[in-house]
């Protein structure tokens, strides 16, 4: 068993090969070069292709079910972890961003997730793939949707000008 922490190695990639030696240190034989690498395994990359798209609109009167989003598998990904932002509106500004925290946080198994209990407003959705080290990978970009009741209901037309 070698210690390989002794090696004191930078993250990186290296290359090793193996050399019988005579007793004056001539090469009698030397193996093909092979490499590997050393160091932290990379984070997974985020999602890259989106099933909801951006500005999706979900109304809660004509669907039957709940809000959901969904992307594309990310190779090498164990599960995800979906975060869900109200939308806000900063002072003396007319463009939306995200509230600080997320109002939801979730993981899901699947490249979908369903959220239940959404009132009407505007929301972002970030995911992230999770690791078999159960690390987040990194975060997509935040994209929006919104949850409406349906469309306002047009005022009734006046058929006499007196009211009874």
């Amino acid at each position: 068993d070698a210690d390989l922490s002794q090696l004191q190695l930078s993250p990186g990639t290296w290359y090793w090969r193996v050399l019988a030696l005579d007793d004056s240190g001539g090469v009698l034989q030397s193996s093909a070069v092979s490499r590997f690498s050393w160091g932290p395994h990379p984070l997974l990359k985020a999602p890259s292709r989106f099933f909801t798209e951006t500005g999706t609109e979900f109304n809660l009167l004509e669907e039957n079910s709940d809000p959901s989003v969904a992307w594309e598998k990310v190779p090498g990904a164990e599960g995800y972890e979906v975060s869900i932002y109200a939308a806000t509106r900063g002072p003396a500004s007319s463009s939306l961003s995200l509230s600080r925290a997320p109002i939801v946080r979730e993981r899901s198994r699947d490249p979908r997730l369903s959220i239940a209990n959404l009132e009407p407003g505007r929301y972002f959705w970030v995911v992230r793939a999770i690791d078999r080290l159960d690390r987040r990978g990194q975060a997509a970009a935040a994209r929006s949707f919104s949850v409406t009741a349906g469309a306002l209901l047009q005022a009734p037309e006046s058929l006499t000008p007196e009211v009874k």
